[in-house]
């Protein structure tokens, strides 16, 4: 069936959104981002919205406090790059 969602069966384990909002689209595009992985079966323990790019450190050491085990980062190269090293050898 094309265009039909696939389901997937996520690994137990706390899942969080980080969005950087003040990328081109990660405010407009929080929504839908976290409808989509709903309609997919990724269950969100929690959405963070970082509203100020140099806040984007803080926010991944303060999740990665809380025990965040999936996390899904939306934003352009400046948020990746600022959040891979920090995830990085730690089997988020």
């Amino acid at each position: 069936m094309a265009g039909a969602p696939v389901m997937v069966t996520p690994a137990p384990g706390r899942t969080m959104l980080l969005i950087n909002a003040r990328s081109r689209r990660g405010a407009e595009a929080e929504s839908a981002v976290s409808a989509a992985l709903r309609d997919h079966g990724l269950a969100l323990e929690r959405v963070v919205r970082v509203e100020r790019p140099r806040q984007l450190a803080a926010a991944v050491e303060g999740l990665i406090r809380q025990g965040v085990e999936r996390l899904i980062v939306g934003g352009g190269d400046g948020t990746l790059s600022t959040v891979a090293p920090r995830i990085a050898d730690r089997g988020i």
